[in-house]
């Protein structure tokens, strides 16, 4: 296998970013103690060992680095990590396509443990992970693992670039004792394109002829579906028109993926889709039990034949993509995202009886507008604070001059939670915003 020091790598890396080359890049444990290139946390021990296997085993690309020589053995418990130094030279992660790593296990520790989870983070300059992926280990022997980079899903909450990797780590799950070798990345010579509806058609859409799926794109967003009786067109048409408010409301950015809604001629298909799509990351994901589901920013539903084009959940949903793909907030169920896709579905969909929900919510002090802003998931009975408020800060004059530095405060800080941004930004104390949310309430959803 190639053997490739830390000075090697910083002189290659040197040459393949001024260049724009593609290449590999290997990291092995023949020539540097663990500490120059490794480090380690949690209950772990790491060492040097001689490694080579009886029989060279066949890697899946001709070309890829094979374990030899010297390894390294890790014996972990639950949480601890092992990974690349942040001082190293960095890696242009934006244009890797592709990482690879070899691991091998005793036949006794298979029998104790025949399925050993484990994930791969990918860090920031902060050391916050911002991909991940699990993998499983079974069986023992040397093992060649990899995924494309393309499949690595940003970490829960984040909008994930590439960009802004500088290490990955391998984080363990459980007690883990195995040998590390022939970790390799490789680098094409121009950026990581994301993944794009023609990657996620077949995944949505298994065993269905591209021609019986009907696609609408309309400006800046796609609709897409299977159901013999839905005119994509005009579905894509409300969208588009709600599209517009939208971006006279928020400061909307271009995106490379436009928000795209997927509709399903069933709601069977509509629910199976959230899991596959999840193990093609390598993650688990439950099948939704909601009408609607926006996962990666891929908005989701099912046909209705009875309501047609003119489903609430169609622009609830799509509002969760467009904020995830062009205000780059991740969707994941806190109050910004539900609170604009309520506010705006309202808008599209009044609902007759809104004003009295929200009227005797307030006088029944059932709100806690700290607790609903903490950034973390809500629960759809809180959608009516999340959306009213989002209405204050859409429609009020003195907090919407405010609202783009507070998107701002959130893309940032890759978090929602407005408790930080109160002061800094809105200029206001929880008391003075909720007593402002309360009057705006009484003004714009009184009851009927």
């Amino acid at each position: 296998m190639q053997r490739i020091c830390f000075a090697v790598i910083f002189a290659l890396w040197c040459g393949v970013v001024a260049a724009q080359e593609a290449g590999k890049v290997t990291w092995d444990f023949e020539k540097q103690t663990l500490g120059a290139e490794w480090t380690a946390g949690g209950k772990i021990t790491a060492t040097r060992a001689i490694g080579e296997p009886a029989q060279k085993p066949k890697a899946s690309h001709e070309g890829d680095a094979i374990p030899g020589g010297q390894v390294a053995t890790i014996s972990a418990q639950p949480g601890a990590f092992f990974g690349l130094k942040k001082e190293l030279p960095r890696v242009p992660w934006e244009r890797v396509q592709r990482i690879s790593f070899w691991l091998s296990r005793s036949e006794e520790e298979a029998k104790r443990d025949p399925e050993c989870e484990f994930d791969l983070f990918f860090l920031n300059a902060n050391n916050k992970p911002v991909f991940s992926r699990k993998f499983v280990f079974k069986g023992s022997g040397w093992q060649q693992f990899e995924a494309p980079t393309l499949w690595i899903a940003p970490t829960t909450g984040r909008i994930g670039s590439w960009s802004g990797v500088q290490r990955f780590t391998l984080s363990f799950r459980e007690e883990s004792h195995l040998s590390l070798d022939a970790v390799q990345v490789d680098v094409a010579a121009q950026p990581q394109a994301p993944v794009a509806l023609e990657d996620i058609l077949p995944i949505a859409f298994p065993g269905v002829a591209p021609a019986a799926i009907k696609t609408a794109k309309r400006g800046g967003l796609v609709v897409a579906t299977n159901a013999t009786d839905c005119n994509p067109e005009k579905v894509a048409a409300i969208l588009q028109s709600l599209e517009k408010k939208i971006a006279a409301d928020l400061p909307l950015g271009d995106s490379a993926v436009p928000p795209t809604l997927l509709i399903f001629a069933t709601r069977d298909e509509y629910q199976k889709f959230p899991p596959r799509l999840a193990m093609r990351y390598g993650k688990d994901a439950a099948e939704p039990q909601s009408d609607g589901f926006t996962m990666l920013g891929w908005a989701t539903s099912s046909w209705d034949s009875q309501q047609g084009a003119e489903q609430p959940v169609f622009v609830h949903e799509f509002v969760h993509s467009l904020l995830e793909r062009r205000l780059q907030i991740a969707n994941q169920g806190e109050w910004f995202q539900e609170g604009m896709a309520t506010f705006y579905q309202l808008q599209q969909y009044p609902q007759k009886n809104m004003g009295e929900v929200i009227q005797l919510g307030i006088s029944r002090e059932q709100y806690d507008l700290a607790a609903v802003t903490s950034g973390k998931h809500v629960s759809s009975n809180a959608f009516w604070q999340a959306a009213t408020l989002c209405s204050l800060l859409l429609r009020d004059p003195s907090y919407a001059p405010k609202l783009k530095d507070l998107v701002a405060g959130f893309q940032r800080e890759q978090s929602t939670a407005l408790e930080p941004q109160l002061e800094p930004v809105l200029k206001v104390s929880f008391e003075r915003l909720t007593n402002d949310w309360k009057k705006h309430c009484r003004e714009a959803w009184p009851v009927r």
